[in-house]
């Protein structure tokens, strides 16, 4: 009896590795698949970005280096999973989550064609005149995204911002290039409280869907993480972006040397097999949720604008199913469909409404959505 258990178990550790071996070779096969499909179908867009990198950008940034201009280090150099360790550390050790990058820095962004972005930052480290926060009593609306609220890769008379402040001169810019969800959730945590907005515009993009992952900007990942960011942390926060700033330039500086184990960690967690199986957008509706109990909380008006990536730049299949749950959700939980704008049937794959030289939009994209958004929100 004894000998057969022992039989029944050493089979079902021998099934149980075949198994996992299978579906780690099938990550594997899946993730080199995907990345190979996306290089051929996408290979003029990747071929005038390269181009574009190699003979403007390298110039454009040794000249905003030589000029006093310092990269732009977005709240995503901070977090989960890997991207630059140093910063990692940098936020672990100070307890303090960024929801904004440097201070009252001059930072240079990204060049899409209209030549390298350059602005200085405001005290938060986003990019607003920094008088903006000195309007007290004036009724606000804040503007939540990722790097398309940013402003990637336009000046600063066509940004979402510029031209939503047009109707509406006390718009607050609270995007960050490389944010996704969680970030959004936290900014608007910490922004609405503090401003007491009159309206608050979460900006999605096609990457947006995603599933929950360790992120730093969970709920209550730290106590108290955004401490550097009140009126008498100022000084505090320069030091802690300054040392940022250092860190991450020793850290780029250093040669990119991935040891084996390291290139096959994704493929050992089966990370692309369970983006494909769980990644269902179950944070958007968390930030959905989150966003409306905050506004009834502090008495402001809840929006939502899905903006659609270029089939052309960076093609995503799942991009339909993703805004038509995000439609149906807030309609059917919140009775809120006309709090909800598709820039699909605008901009779609209108080449001119994109940047001429990388997946954001143009000058005139910006322009035609931010009309929208203000007829919506009226």
């Amino acid at each position: 009896m004894k000998k057969k258990l022992t039989l029944i178990l050493v089979s079902i550790i021998l099934i149980s590795f075949i198994c996992y071996s299978l579906l780690v070779v099938g990550n594997v096969f899946l993730q080199r698949t995907y990345v190979s499909s996306i290089s051929s179908y996408n290979s003029e867009a990747l071929s005038i970005e390269e181009t574009r990198s190699k003979n403007e950008d390298v110039h454009e940034i040794k000249k905003a280096v030589d000029e006093g201009f310092v990269p732009v280090l977005p709240p995503v150099f901070f977090d989960y999973p890997k991207r630059i360790k140093s910063l990692q550390e940098h936020s672990r050790n100070h307890r303090f989550v960024p929801l904004g990058a440097q201070p009252n820095a001059n930072v240079y962004y990204c060049n899409e064609g209209y030549g390298l972005i350059k602005y200085k930052s405001d005290r938060y480290g986003f990019r607003n005149p920094d008088s903006i926060w000195d309007n007290k009593g004036d009724s606000k609306v804040l503007l939540i995204g990722d790097s398309f609220v940013h402003g990637a890769c336009v000046n600063d008379d066509h940004t979402f911002r510029s031209y939503i402040s047009k109707a509406y001169p006390h718009t607050i810019n609270l995007g960050m290039s490389g944010s996704g969800p969680n970030n959004y959730i936290r900014t608007a945590e910490y922004f609405i409280k503090k401003v007491k907005p009159e309206k608050v515009i979460i900006f999605i993009f096609a990457n947006d869907n995603e599933g929950r992952y360790k992120t730093i900007f969970s709920k209550n990942f730290y106590e108290d993480p955004f401490y550097l960011l009140e009126d008498n942390k100022s000084k505090d926060l320069s030091r802690f972006y300054n040392k940022a700033s250092t860190l991450s330039l020793i850290e780029k500086s250093k040669p990119v040397k991935r040891k084996l184990h390291e290139r096959l960690e994704d493929d050992f967690k089966l990370e692309f097999i369970r983006k494909l199986l769980f990644n269902k957008g179950g944070v958007v509706t968390d930030l959905i949720d989150d966003t409306i109990s905050l506004c009834s909380l502090h008495l402001c008006d809840p929006y939502f604008v899905y903006l659609p990536t270029s089939q052309f730049w960076r093609p995503d299949s799942r991009q339909d199913d993703f805004r038509e749950n995000i439609r149906s959700y807030l309609d059917e939980e919140y009775n809120l469909e006309t709090n909800f704008y598709d820039a699909t049937d605008l901009i779609d794959e209108n080449r001119l409404l994109y940047a001429p030289k990388g997946p954001h939009y143009s000058n005139e994209g910006y322009k035609k959505i931010s009309s929208q958004i203000i007829e919506m929100i009226k």
